[in-house]
């Protein structure tokens, strides 16, 4: 849903910039301070803890791999719910994009991604914030009043305060939706992470109005679910990606691709499938060695990730045989980007040492050219099954083995 993320990424864009005009003009208007000495206080004390968390799980975000397709939960909205409730809207954003430029690493060669999820953040805020400043959550936050005494008084505020929670929670769970397909599972799993991050959130904001003194307090729960969570994701990770390229295997690969699959022939849409080969890898293995034949491999998966969009789903199948799950891509589309993707891995040009010693080659240069087949396969012109476009793309494939390999081959209509 590429185009359907680039439009919301534009309107939360719009809405960001109208909503801090509209404020910064409304305080002036109405000769409102922006900034006070407690809000101050209770800023930089926020500020503080907040950035202090992103620096102690700064390190293992980075070290920990994914799917590109994800969008991690972001616990900083254990501070960034207060800010919103508690601080000036401008203060609250600034902060926001201080936490997103540490995270920045987590999204890797992505720009998109972190654009999209930032986005998704920024309204969180946004959102928040119009619940706190129009009911009285922000004055009771700001102003340091005691605990209602009444049941009815105290009802009202846990109200608000669920309020103010769902409100950040609604935006999380509305663009997890809309992102690309994930399995029920893990998008169940990734939705109630958020919840339990909103939920310590609010428990943030509700010791704020006691004292800004115990937020620090809040450090240590935050530290530890953050790596709690990294460490899950990485295990889960390990489990669905080939650890050598960093692709889906199999196990990944299949539900994610199916699901895929379901909503392009549900939309009327086309999905086209490459299955890809690489021409006499045991060749390579043999003059280069199992540890210069892996970094080809490597360079090969790259090459797919480059070539590809973010939507795409990449697998590696088996051996030296890759898969290509291209959404609403045509056989004529589909076409075009195997072709893409064959002339960029003969023009590979990687390093690889020769085995035993200290020399190296260029593939490319000093060998011969890096090759690749591929077959391809589009629904629903070739079937409306999974497995029997992987059938028929890897038909198509063999097809161009034996045509003379390094060449792409269309399935044939009702292959």
């Amino acid at each position: 849903m590429t185009w359907f993320r680039a439009r919301v990424t534009a309107a939360l864009a719009v809405v960001a910039h109208a909503v801090v005009i509209t404020e910064a003009v409304r305080e002036a208007l109405l000769d409102v301070p922006i900034i006070s000495s407690s809000t101050v206080a209770t800023g930089a004390i926020l500020s503080a803890c907040a950035v202090t968390h992103a620096c102690c799980t700064r390190s293992r975000a980075q070290r920990r791999t994914g799917d590109r397709n994800e969008q991690p939960v972001d616990q900083s909205a254990i501070w960034l719910i207060t800010a919103a409730a508690a601080l000036p809207l401008v203060w609250a954003l600034g902060l926001l994009l201080i936490l997103r430029l540490v995270r920045w690493r987590e999204h890797g060669a992505h720009p998109r991604g972190f654009l999209f999820a930032t986005s998704t953040t920024v309204a969180s805020v946004l959102a928040a914030h119009v619940v706190a400043t129009t009911t009285p959550l922000h004055d009771w936050l700001t102003h340091g009043s005691a605990w209602p005494e009444t049941t009815l008084g105290r009802f009202h505020l846990v109200a608000l305060l669920i309020a103010l929670g769902a409100a950040y929670f609604a935006v999380q769970a509305l663009s997890r939706c809309s992102a690309t397909p994930r399995t029920t599972d893990s998008l169940i799993a990734a939705q109630g992470m958020t919840v339990v991050t909103v939920l310590i959130g609010l428990a943030t904001t509700t010791a704020t109005a006691v004292s800004p003194l115990i937020m620090p307090t809040f450090i240590p729960i935050a530290i530890h679910m953050t790596r709690l969570v990294q460490t899950n994701r990485v295990l889960g990770n390990d489990a669905i990606h080939d650890p050598l390229m960093g692709l889906l295997n199999r196990r990944g690969f299949l539900p994610l691709a199916q699901k895929v699959l379901q909503r392009d022939i549900a939309a009327n849409r086309p999905m086209t499938v490459l299955f890809a080969d690489l021409d006499n890898f045991k060749s390579w293995n043999d003059d280069l060695g199992e540890l210069g034949g892996d970094e080809i491999l490597k360079a090969v998966a790259a090459t797919l990730e480059r070539e590809s969009r973010v939507e795409d789903l990449l697998c590696r199948w088996g051996g030296e045989e890759f898969v290509a799950v291209l959404p609403r891509t045509d056989l004529e589309q589909g076409t075009e980007v195997a072709e893409r993707i064959r002339l960029a891995v003969e023009r590979l040009d990687t390093l690889v040492r020769l085995p035993g010693s200290t020399e190296h080659l260029r593939i490319g240069r000093d060998t011969r050219p890096c090759t690749i087949s591929i077959g391809v396969a589009t629904s629903p012109a070739h079937g409306v099954r999974l497995d029997e476009l992987v059938d028929t793309a890897i038909r198509a494939k063999k097809s161009a083995k034996a045509g003379g390999r390094n060449r792409v081959v269309r399935a044939r209509d009702g292959a």
